[in-house]
């Protein structure tokens, strides 16, 4: 009977091992999958609120630069780097320039 269990209890231990090692990979390959990627999108030509909201919306991080500028009314975007249509990962920086004048 000692020997059936000591059978047991190996076969227990190795159950546990490898249901560990199962969990242990489920959580790598889960948390360290690809990053989603975020398409960027024209933003030039909307006013600062819109302009905001979309690359928010979208993902990005967004910083807006304000200063005078002949290529849009006050309040425009007129600038937006990195450029429409470029791909980068959810969460990067996207910044826009907003006509002060």
């Amino acid at each position: 009977m000692r020997k059936a269990l000591g059978g047991y209890h190996e076969f227990m231990r190795f159950s546990s091992f490898v249901a560990l090692a199962l969990v242990v990979f489920a959580v790598v390959v889960g948390c360290g999958g690809e990053e989603e990627s975020v398409t960027v999108p024209y933003l030039v030509g909307l006013k600062e609120p819109l302009a905001f909201n979309v690359a928010a919306d979208e993902g990005f991080e967004v910083e807006v630069q304000r200063g005078p500028s002949t290529a849009g009314p006050k309040g425009f975007v007129y600038m937006q780097r990195p450029r429409e249509g470029t791909t980068l990962s959810d969460g990067a920086k996207l910044t826009i320039w907003v006509a002060s004048n």
